[in-house]
């Protein structure tokens, strides 16, 4: 059986993907002087807290979790580059920032 979807809807299903990493009205976003940092909330231990994003005001980087940035990557079977970019649009959207690299 063969499928076809919508480019549009695609792009909606990135999307979701990526905004299931935030909880409910925000709960795990953070704005810490000069970062977004959207964390883990079963992550208890702070000298090894790794968020799941962080955003840099000073700088533009965003910084993306391995597992998140690979598992987004697999998902969707993108190259490197398309999933920088979808990355990058979707949290410039959702955060009214811009991002100018993905670390």
């Amino acid at each position: 059986m063969k499928f076809e979807i919508t480019r549009k809807r695609l792009q909606e299903i990135k999307d979701k993907v990526l905004s299931d990493y935030i909880l409910d009205k925000n709960k795990n976003v953070r704005k810490f002087d000069t970062f977004i940092l959207i964390s883990d909330p079963q992550e208890f231990d702070y000298e090894i807290y790794e968020p799941f994003f962080e955003y840099d005001f000073t700088d533009g980087r965003l910084f993306v979790r391995d597992d998140v940035f690979y598992n987004f990557y697999d998902i969707f079977a993108l190259d490197e580059k398309q999933a920088i970019e979808d990355i990058s649009e979707w949290f410039s959207k959702k955060f009214d920032v811009e991002v100018k690299f993905v670390e």
